[in-house]
């Protein structure tokens, strides 16, 4: 095959091409301190492209405007980096996060995607602490808008009732998954605790001891 007049040809003898990456849950930011995020968009961007990354999505954002202004200078070709699909900072409700906004009620839900939409988010993405309504709300606005939307599960089903024995509350359900998780390990996570061995051979010795 002959290449195209005023082609640039690379010779990548020995090496390996892949198509670019498409991430679906990126984000421009990192974790300096409990509740506090370091914000390193223009440097995370260019770094995602080395890596291979020739689209992504920001699964949500405690910056605000950055990753907009991002997405609109690297599709001008003004800056290097992946397309990137940018979601608004997050869907959440009150919480310690000192980065978050703290969505109450399904009126301040509406207006959080809105507001973000407005100034070029296309994806939102539901975190935490937020209740049912206001979550319903946000996502009827975005899908109003044509905005895809994402988030965390226990944004969905964090909270259950304390009441029903087959819903339990999450923290319970986590603290029994760790100690099985313990004892299957043999690793007991209470003193005097029996591991699984222990207690089938008792049992054992038990229903010996019964038909004898």
């Amino acid at each position: 095959m002959t290449a195209p007049a005023g082609a640039t040809i690379v010779d990548l003898t020995g090496k390996s091409v892949i198509p670019g990456l498409v991430m679906m849950h990126e984000h421009l930011y990192y974790t300096t301190g409990p509740g506090v995020y370091g914000q390193l968009g223009a440097s995370f961007s260019r770094l995602y492209l080395a890596g291979g990354v020739t689209t992504m999505r920001t699964a949500g954002n405690v910056n605000g405007i950055m990753d907009i202004n991002l997405a609109r200078r690297i599709a001008a070709g003004e800056l290097p980096g992946p397309d990137i699909d940018a979601t608004a900072p997050h869907v959440n409700g009150p919480s310690p996060f000192l980065q978050m906004h703290a969505l109450k009620t399904s009126e301040e839900a509406r207006r959080h995607v809105a507001y973000w939409n407005d100034q070029g988010a296309t994806s939102v993405k539901a975190y935490m602490q937020i209740s049912r309504a206001a979550l319903k709300a946000a996502i009827d606005e975005a899908h109003r808008r044509n905005m895809k939307v994402t988030g965390h599960l226990c944004s969905v089903t964090y909270a259950r009732s304390r009441r029903t024995r087959h819903r339990q509350p999450r923290a319970r359900i986590l603290r029994r998954h760790r100690f099985r998780h313990r004892q299957a390990a043999g690793r007991l996570s209470r003193p005097g605790a029996r591991s699984a061995d222990d207690r089938r051979a008792r049992r054992e010795a038990a229903r010996r001891s019964r038909r004898s």
